[in-house]
């Protein structure tokens, strides 16, 4: 396993070192009136006088609910909870610092725009974690790759990856020997696993050599587990719903959709990690996954889409059919254009995401050659369109979905909901970025 590799530019060692303090507290005020007004809107659909008594108490009860929910998050307080770690600022010389003196040293690379990173860091709020790391004195170090940063992109390289999340824990050592190898976490975090790796000291999975037909292995089954992320979530129900739409009809049809989806997906990760290795090869830049999320102009237009997707689902107004094309001819053929875009768009919503798996593969993939570059994202690509082409080549399936009818409707508008909220928290990452 690598060990990092430590910046000769940052070889000053900081005497007082720098604490991190998050600011979440706008992002949940945000999150929370988007809870409020999905409270709001259940209770608009089905609490009213017109619906039948048991449905009503339903909706009381899932408005209530939601409101609370949103209120418990949002609402705003200045006291600090007391309970909580402290983090310092990850630099390559304070992390020296600390190994030289036999420290235990936990170090988070993350990002506000990773989402993947956000849902890990939950753990550190359990009272049992809490509890160990300051029984071992671990110190926690977080290195923030929100913005450009050529020091943090190298030590993520010299783990052999190509994107955040990445948790790395050194156990504490005599300063008079070497450190221990550094420890890498698995991608996706819980509480009994890092229990498991400080109370053991040992990977909590064993790393191995892995070949390249392995990791062509890891990057299909990387993509299809993206499919159960929260960013690409949206997506997948409203595909879902257009399987149910194109129930009884013509069999070659469905099957077509079916694979200008997987088209849809299979070029955008083609296009992402061309850009990639030109940039890398043609103009000497070091990029890593999810590099266009650090560029604030990017951001802005992926919130101001997904804005516009969202009102369109809760029905605002309806996005032309001659918008996914040009001229009447195309507008006639929407439905394929559709599914075309569909796949483009759970490939956007799903770089911020990390699923297992997908650390190891990216990492080797942005380090390999092209044509083995692109096998990977390929392979990537194939594991996130893999359930629904199964679904479309396979239209029995289909007929035991929900018939179509009113309650698809109402689907498509709650949709709306989770992709508010991925505007809100993108909203947030630029404002994090510009300020």
């Amino acid at each position: 396993m690598a060990a990092i590799a430590f910046s000769d530019t940052d070889s000053k060692v900081s005497t007082t070192p720098e604490v991190i303090t998050d600011d979440y507290s706008t992002l949940w005020v945000l999150l929370g009136l988007v809870l409020a007004s999905m409270a709001t809107w259940v209770y608009g659909r089905w609490g009213g006088l017109g619906m039948s008594s048991p449905t009503r108490r339903k909706a009381w009860f899932v408005s209530f609910s939601l409101l609370a929910s949103g209120v418990w998050l949002g609402y705003p307080t200045d006291e600090e909870d007391l309970n909580t770690l402290q983090w310092e600022k990850w630099t390559p010389a304070r992390e020296r610092e600390l190994l030289e003196a036999g420290k235990a040293v936990y170090v988070d690379y993350t990002a506000k725009w990773c989402w993947s990173c956000q849902v890990n860091k939950r753990v550190f709020y359990y009272e049992d974690v809490i509890r160990k790391i300051r029984e071992l004195d671990i110190v926690l170090l977080k290195a923030d790759w929100t913005d450009k940063n050529a020091v943090i992109l190298n030590a993520l390289q010299s783990y052999e990856r190509g994107g955040v999340p990445l948790n790395i824990y050194h156990k504490a050592h005599d300063p008079d020997t070497l450190p221990s190898p550094p420890i890498l976490m698995p991608e996706a975090l819980t509480e009994a696993m890092v229990l498991d790796v400080l109370e053991t000291g040992k990977p909590y999975l064993e790393p191995g050599e892995q070949g390249f037909v392995a990791i062509l292995g890891f990057a299909f089954l990387g993509g299809l587990i993206l499919n159960l992320m929260p960013c690409v979530f949206p997506v997948l129900g409203l595909k879902i719903m257009g399987f149910v739409k194109q129930a009884g009809e013509d069999r070659k049809k469905i099957a077509r959709h079916g694979f200008i989806f997987t088209a849809g997906v299979l070029i955008s990760f083609w296009l992402l990690v061309g850009v990639l290795l030109w940039l890398r090869n043609t103009m000497k830049q070091e990029l890593g996954w999810g590099f266009q999320l650090q560029e604030p102009g990017f951001v802005f237009v992926l919130a101001l889409v997904l804005l516009i997707f969202a009102l369109s689902l809760s029905g605002v107004f309806e996005i032309g059919l001659s918008l996914t094309g040009t001229g009447s001819k195309l507008a006639g053929q929407s439905g394929y254009a559709g599914s075309f875009f569909s796949g483009v768009l759970a490939v956007v919503v799903a770089t911020p995401c990390m699923a297992p798996f997908l650390g190891v593969a990216v990492g080797a993939a942005l380090a390999m050659a092209w044509l083995p570059a692109i096998a990977v994202f390929t392979c990537v690509g194939l594991g996130l369109a893999f359930p629904y082409l199964l679904l479309s080549l396979m239209p029995n399936w289909i007929s035991r979905l929900p018939k179509p009818g009113a309650w698809m409707e109402s689907f498509k508008q709650g949709m709306a909901f989770p992709i508010y909220a991925t505007v809100v928290w993108l909203v947030w990452n630029l404002s994090a970025q510009l300020g």
